[in-house]
């Protein structure tokens, strides 16, 4: 076993290939700058408010939804965050009211009307 061990050349160095001056000062690729958000203008999100819920916190119901402050305003996708709220079972009634904001944007008003307490 010792004997093949001393038999065997010494292992080589290869001479690596010479790195661009680009790639020694970063080896990360670069990173793209973010997104810009919207502006805020005709259809797009600028508000969200919950009136009639006394019981579940404005934070939970914006949890709930999908449309949030920012995006486009979508009326399928308004849809679908008053069948969101139904599905939750802690209302009778879920409606949904639309109000010009100041910055030229839409406020999404949702009312509710919360199923009373089992006691």
């Amino acid at each position: 076993m010792f004997s093949q061990a001393q038999n065997n050349p010494a292992p080589q160095h290869q001479q690596q290939p010479a790195q661009s001056e680009q790639n020694r000062q970063n080896p990360f690729e670069p990173i793209p700058p973010a997104p810009a958000p919207p502006a805020v203008g005709l259809g797009v999100i600028e508000g969200v408010d919950f009136r009639g819920a006394r019981r579940v916190p404005q934070d939970t119901l914006r949890s709930m939804i999908f449309s949030k402050v920012g995006d486009a305003y979508n009326q399928d996708a308004v849809r679908r965050d008053v069948m969101a709220l139904r599905n939750t079972n802690r209302f009778d009634d879920v409606r949904v009211s639309t109000e010009e904001g100041k910055k030229g944007g839409v406020i999404l008003h949702f009312v509710v009307t919360e199923r009373p307490a089992i006691r």
